[in-house]
């Protein structure tokens, strides 16, 4: 009882968020629901079945094809009462290769393809569920260790999202293979038994009737639990079988195989919208214009000389931290799933305040270096100040700046479609003119601007949905608490989960590094006293905080708003999506050209930081390094066309990947390869301030071990994505610091180096 009491009450704190945005806003102007069709359907003239195998599809609705293609390459199985073959295919003939006898008397089997395994599901004489390893033809059937399937009679199978769905004409339900459970869904607006299905995009299920020729398309979405008709105006068709395939899926008819294309809503700005987008744009560039020619040397270029208020610092901090992904991200967690992960912003408050306020501020307000890597130079030599500057470069300017550029980018296209090279360009080009001019200054100020449309445009877009819903508040606490949307912590341990223990952990490791990172030590270096740059430190997580419930709170809303209306969804919908979807289809004219300038201010932001903080470690840990003689000037005109350089490298990356097909696995192996370098920075920032016995030669080791770890790690542990940085940081630290002992103590003066006084 407490529990749902609890979650009236955030609900009811969500409505009166709204109700207070309502005094500026009001409905009335909310853009009508915007029709769209769902597929592009198209005769596949160049694909062909044989005559054999459409035969027998068609005098047996039991039977069942699975095709991963059209090609030679691709796989195909005929699945009967009797046995699972697989079959090649050779032009007009259909033979097979392999034949596995169906695990005793099985009745209305029903198969999909997950993982390169075959599962099969037999409805009688008794529900189970089966495994296949297709990849041996001595392969037996495997039963699959499940709890009582809740489904009999004829059903249909299909996977989704690595999920296994099962419909039949009695209920629906889903199992997760990993933690080996059934789910029942809502219940489907007609019975199902002989129809087939194919999964869509990241959220759609599409099912065909089979027993006779229909018009009718049934869409269930996954996220939502709900079903609706789709396309009712198609060519009436007699189907056969569907085949799964990026960006739809295939229909095998009587009449024909026909491609399926997923069509993008008829959604884009207004008039309205551009006139906004522009005139931030002019904002940025004014203020770019205004700090131009004020920095007279490198610490007024890169640090503003100590003039920044600590409130604008704090602003800046956060607005650095908010990038545009993180803006989507989060709404698409708690609209896909719960609040699991807001817990991060409660562990970064524990672990922040106190590691802020009393270790990092003063140390880097005491040691006053230009460069954090300049630290690690003083307590380990210039390699590691080398190494540190590497990792930070690397993932500045390509795992942050150029694919902070490119993402968001490609949301907006396919959601506004405005094009995506336009999109970059735009972004990169602007914020490296305005950073160029201006400085470090400029760019703080510009934060404080964009942080503040952040903040308005995200409220706004809440409060829209809250007075958009068409549930009562009693109907949707019970939906929330029903389908337990605001959990938070999950208390298993189970390093392959988000679970509380995996996030805490990379809240502490990430909090660790920032004492690296020259973003956060700019910011801290830029206010007048050390109590104003605590005071940045600590009261930007007054503002983070609060808009992470809020982002949260607004996938919860949306969730809620779309409960009621799956129609409006659409399957071309990117996964982390939802909430530029909404403001392109459901937001007046002006708010959503506002919830594009949040998406570009959160680029622009974190790309904006990434150039300054990159051409100011470049300038001081290689140009001054290497040439001790060097003058302010001439550093200080470096530093400008750095800048420059690394803004139109930057965005010449994010064009130049935008148009290559692999770009998913480009950018994992990118980011894999950077964080093999974050993990060992931080290890080694950590080793140097909190040991005064850790020395280079252990911390080379710590680094090696690190790296190795981390492979090890990614190449044969099914291990949550968050986990890699804890065990590369933990793996540099324990080897680090074990090693130091093998070597001489350092005999350098550490005063000031080392949490220790003295």
């Amino acid at each position: 009882m407490t529990q749902v009491q609890n979650k009236e009450s955030l609900f009811a704190w969500l409505l009166l968020l709204a109700g207070l945005v309502h005094t500026i806003i009001t409905p009335a102007a909310a853009q009508e629901s915007i029709d769209f069709d769902y597929f592009d359907w198209s005769r596949a003239e160049q694909v062909t079945l044989p005559a054999n195998l459409l035969e027998t599809l068609e005098q047996d609705p039991s039977a069942q094809l699975l095709l991963t293609g059209f090609s030679a390459d691709n796989a195909a199985y005929l699945i009967t009462n009797t046995d699972v073959q697989a079959l090649t295919i050779d032009g007009d003939t259909a033979s097979p290769q392999t034949t596995w006898p169906l695990p005793g008397t099985v009745d209305a089997p029903s198969a999909a393809l997950l993982n390169g395994e075959l599962f099969l599901l037999s409805s009688a004489p008794a529900p189970q569920l089966w495994t296949l390893d297709v990849s041996s033809t001595d392969a037996r059937w495997q039963p699959v260790n499940v709890q009582e399937t809740p489904i009999a009679g004829q059903s249909s199978l299909t996977t989704l999202n690595g999920r296994l769905f099962v419909t039949s004409d009695r209920a629906s339900v889903v199992w997760d293979p990993k933690n080996t459970s059934w789910t029942t869904l809502s219940p489907s607006p007609e019975a199902l038994a002989g129809w087939t299905s194919v999964g869509v995009g990241s959220t759609h299920i599409a099912f065909f009737n089979r027993l006779e020729a229909d018009t009718r398309t049934l869409l269930y979405h996954v996220v939502t639990d709900q079903w609706f008709y789709a396309d009712a105006n198609r060519e009436r068709l007699q189907v056969l079988g569907t085949v799964q395939a990026s960006p739809g899926f295939s229909v095998i008819s009587t009449d024909g195989i026909f491609d399926v294309t997923v069509v993008q809503p008829k959604a884009g700005l207004r008039m309205l919208d551009y006139i906004i987008v522009i005139g931030l744009f002019s904002m940025i560039f004014l203020i770019g214009l205004r700090y131009s020619g004020r920095s007279k040397s490198t610490h007024d270029y890169f640090r503003s000389s100590k003039a920044i208020p600590w409130w604008a610092a704090a602003l800046s901090i956060f607005a650095t931290s908010a990038s545009a992904i993180t803006v989507m991200a989060m709404p698409a967690m708690s609209f896909r799933g719960d609040w699991t992960y807001l817990t991060i912003a409660i562990y970064l408050v524990i672990i922040q305040v106190p590691l802020y306020t009393f270790l990092y501020v003063p140390i880097i307000r005491r040691l006053n270096f230009p460069s954090a890597n300049q630290y690690l130079e003083n307590r380990f030599g210039f390699s590691v100040r080398f190494l540190g500057f590497l990792g930070f470069s690397l993932n500045q300017i390509l795992g942050r700046a150029a694919a902070i550029l490119l993402l968001p980018a490609v949301a907006i296209n396919a959601i506004f479609g405005l094009p995506i090279i336009y999109c970059i360009l735009i972004m990169g080009l602007c914020t490296t003119i305005f950073v160029a001019l201006g400085g470090f200054e400029a760019v703080v100020w510009t934060d404080v601007f964009l942080a503040m449309i952040m903040v308005a445009a995200i409220v706004g877009s809440l409060a829209f949905a809250v007075l958009g819903m068409e549930t009562t508040q009693a109907e949707s606490v019970a939906l929330i608490d029903r389908l337990d949307k605001l959990k938070m912590f999950d208390l298993r341990i189970d390093f392959s989960a988000p679970v509380a223990l995996v996030l805490f952990l990379n809240s502490l490791v990430t909090s660790l590094g920032y004492i690296g990172d020259q973003n956060f030590v700019q910011r801290v270096q830029s206010t007048k006293t050390q109590k104003g740059a605590k005071l940045a430190a600590v009261s930007q997580l007054g503002v983070a905080v609060p808009l992470n419930f809020v982002l949260f709170g607004l996938g919860t809303v949306l969730f809620l708003y779309y409960s009621s209306r799956p129609e409006m969804l659409s399957p071309a919908m990117p996964p982390d999506g939802i909430f530029p979807f909404f403001a392109a289809t459901a937001l007046p004219p002006g708010m959503a050209g506002l919830v594009v300038i949040a998406l570009l201010a959160a680029t622009i932001s974190t790309v904006s930081s990434a150039l300054s903080s990159t051409s100011n470690i470049m300038v001081e840990d290689l140009y001054r390094r290497l040439n001790p003689n060097a003058t302010d000037a001439s550093a200080l005109r470096l530093g400008k066309w750095l800048t420059v350089g690394l803004g139109l490298f930057a965005t010449g990356a994010a064009v130049i990947l935008s148009t290559l097909s692999g770009l998913q696995s480009i950018w994992d192996l990118f980011l894999a390869v950077t964080g093999l370098i974050v993990g060992p920075v931080t290890g080694t920032f950590v080793l140097g301030i909190f040991s005064r016995r850790t020395n280079a030669a252990g911390i080379w080791a710590g680094v090696i071990a690190s790296v190795a770890a981390n492979f090890i790690a990614k190449t044969y542990f099914d291990l949550h994505a968050t986990v890699f940085l804890t065990v590369g940081v933990f793996t540099c630290i324990v080897v680090g610091y074990a090693a130091s002992w093998l070597f001489p103590s350092p005999t350098k003066d550490l005063t000031g180096l080392t949490i220790r006084k003295g």
